[in-house]
């Protein structure tokens, strides 16, 4: 309940797998696909598979730290800026957290009013973010929870949308060219790398010993979940061609399009719940002695009233990524710094020093031949 308690480690591969895969299944994804560079579908199809290869890549990465030290995502950036250090990072997470977190409560009343447009936008909004803050209340059972039953529903609706746009007419696939293929690239790995300062939150409860089995598991997860649905968006666009670039819309239009669009808004819940406890445990590194419950509910409501206050959530969606584009050098350079230079000798403690330092003794950290 608090950062001075020890994480409880009780995570299997299979664990990470199912949450991961479950959060890789988003309806942002799809929408993220009306922005690509037009290209051929081969070209398309490519930056897909390179993006998703380069971000979740990363992604488990930074996942196996998470898993190998058995801290939290912002705890972790002690090892590179020390306690005070860690507090900017920390900032920046809380903000992008909470605003996706508004944006998740949005995006899923609004995709069910689409589904039921008698029911007011408020009601939607208001009971998707008491689920998502019960969930965080309970992070372990709720992981447990998408693992076993919300992924098998979800592949099944995202497979239908998939297999029914696959089998429409496409119209010109081979326009475009290859032009702008870095560019798709670059926008399918911000998806995989925007969880970077959230990853460690969850994998932290692994198995000790398990860092590299846990990092695969949450790059194979996500990545096969949001590489589907990048090809869902992709495919939707060509098939139902929406004219106005609203595939939420033009899947609602789909035969049975509703019901599957319906489960699919529930399971974005998922997301939401993602944001709210994140943030939650962001702000234990400035107060580690705060109970995570409470803040979840204070972070809960928030999101909540801000998710049906706000009339157009995809004014937003630009502010947000350009605050999770910070993370994806950090990133990289958290990597490095940890597994090559200085090969996880960090310390994470409460004294850890302004810079990052190494610590040489009583390091949190076992040593290498460990994990």
């Amino acid at each position: 309940m608090t950062l001075d308690a020890p994480a409880v480690r009780v995570h299997r591969g299979r664990d990470h797998l199912g949450l991961w895969a479950s959060l890789g299944v988003s309806l942002l994804v799809p929408v993220v696909a009306v922005y690509f560079v037009p290209t051929s579908l081969a070209a398309t199809f490519v930056a897909i598979a390179v993006g998703t290869l380069v971000g979740c890549g990363l992604l488990g990465a930074v996942a196996a730290i998470g898993a190998r030290t058995g801290e939290p995502a912002m705890v972790v950036f002690r090892g590179l800026f020390g306690v005070r250090g860690s507090w900017v990072p920390t900032a920046l997470n809380v903000l992008q957290c909470l605003g996706w977190a508004a944006f998740e409560v949005w995006i899923i009343a609004r995709a069910a009013a689409g589904v039921w447009p008698e029911v007011p936008h408020a009601v939607f909004a208001v009971g998707a973010g008491v689920v998502a803050t019960a969930m965080a209340l309970r992070p372990l059972g709720s992981a447990a929870l998408l693992r076993r039953v919300a992924i098998v529903v979800v592949v099944a609706c995202s497979a239908y949308f998939l297999v029914d746009a696959a089998r429409r007419p496409l119209g010109p696939v081979g326009a475009g060219g290859w032009r702008g293929l870095w560019t798709n690239v670059d926008l399918v790995a911000s998806m995989s790398v925007s969880w970077i300062p959230l990853v460690a939150d969850y994998t932290r409860h692994a198995r000790p010993g398990t860092a590299r089995r846990t990092g695969a598991a949450v790059g194979v997860g996500y990545g096969l979940a949001s590489a589907a649905f990048f090809c869902v968006g992709v495919l939707g666009l060509l098939a139902y061609q929406p004219s106005d670039g609203d595939l939420v819309a033009a899947l609602l239009a789909v035969p049975a399009g509703a019901l599957a669009l319906a489960i699919l808004a529930a399971d974005e819940v998922d997301q939401a719940f993602a944001n709210v406890y994140s943030t939650a445990v962001s702000l234990q590194n400035v107060a580690p002695r705060a109970d995570r419950r409470v803040l979840a509910l204070a972070v809960g409501a928030v999101a909540t009233a801000l998710g049906v206050l706000v009339g157009d959530g995809y004014a937003y969606e630009g502010f947000l990524l350009l605050i999770g584009a910070v993370f994806t050098p950090l990133g990289a350079v958290l990597v490095v710094d940890h597994w090559v230079v200085r090969r996880g000798r960090y310390d994470l403690s409460a004294a850890a020093p302004l810079g990052g330092g190494c610590s040489c003794r009583g390091s949190p950290v076992s040593p290498p031949s460990s994990s």
